[in-house]
């Protein structure tokens, strides 16, 4: 499980309500850094990404329902199962999904361990079974899981 430092970088495109919709690249730890060349070509693409995102954000099913009364995590924690549950994927405890929707949303296990009120030790454990019940071994599969994989692409349960 990879739980280290990578290099990183994210496009922060403004949701409906109050929303954030983060993008972010990452390099494994076995990879160079970004590089000048790399981050001029990511620079020039922002604006595009960004306008996808805001456009794919503000036509999204899920975000249509969300009433003001709804709790946000309990929001998220609906949109990640119902997102596991699309893909095949075996059922997660509600700290479990709450674990990931926090990982999904750019928190480090220091931070979700600051926003739950556990250590960091539990969350890296929460984040440990996540990893064996959706047979990954990776945070960056588990940001595949929630993107939309070529055609022919095998998902994780595949492997």
């Amino acid at each position: 499980m990879q739980t280290g430092p990578v290099d990183e970088i994210a496009f922060f495109a403004p949701g409906k309500e109050g929303w954030t919709v983060v993008t972010s690249l990452m390099r494994a730890p076995t990879q160079p850094n970004f590089s000048t060349h790399d981050l001029r070509t990511l620079e020039i693409i922002e604006p595009l990404t960004r306008r996808i995102c805001e456009l794919h954000w503000r036509t999204e099913e899920r975000l249509k329902t969300v009433g003001h009364s709804d709790d946000d995590k309990e929001v998220l924690s609906r949109t990640v199962q119902q997102a596991l549950e699309e893909r095949g994927m075996p059922q997660l405890t509600p700290r479990e999904l709450q674990v990931v929707g926090l990982v999904l949303e750019g928190h480090s296990s220091e931070s979700i361990a600051n926003i739950l009120g556990i250590s960091s030790g539990t969350v890296r454990i929460h984040r440990k079974n996540i990893y064996a019940k959706l047979r990954i071994s990776s945070q960056r599969e588990l940001f595949a899981i929630f993107i939309n994989a070529p055609m022919g692409a095998r998902s994780p349960t595949q492997q």
